[in-house]
């Protein structure tokens, strides 16, 4: 499971050769200051997870940039289940979630 050391050695693995102590904004879109002209935004997080008050505050964040944001809070999952876990009803909920999001913006893209 995903947790502080593995996030530790992600993002040490992904910021190799960046200043760490100011990434670049382009490095993660929830460090930017300014979020307005964002992307039309889908999110997903767990109760339970490790990024579950970073999502949520990302989600805000967006909303009130005016940004087309929808946030799904799932229960009981660990994070990324829809990839630990593919074949668990909890991953094909939150899955066919994302799908039907994108599909009915898909018209509206462009």
């Amino acid at each position: 499971m995903w947790d502080n050391r593995a996030n530790r050695y992600g993002w040490g693995s992904y910021l190799r050769g960046v200043d760490r102590q100011s990434p670049p904004p382009y490095a993660s879109p929830a460090r930017r200051t300014d979020l307005s002209g964002m992307p039309q935004t889908w999110l997903y997080a767990s109760d339970i997870e490790l990024f579950h008050d970073e999502v949520v505050d990302y989600a805000a964040r967006l909303e009130e940039a005016k940004v087309d944001t929808t946030l799904e809070i799932i229960s009981g999952t660990p994070h990324a289940v829809e990839a630990t876990a593919s074949d668990t009803q909890a991953a094909r909920t939150i899955l066919a979630k994302g799908r039907a999001w994108l599909a009915a913006r898909i018209g509206s893209i462009g």
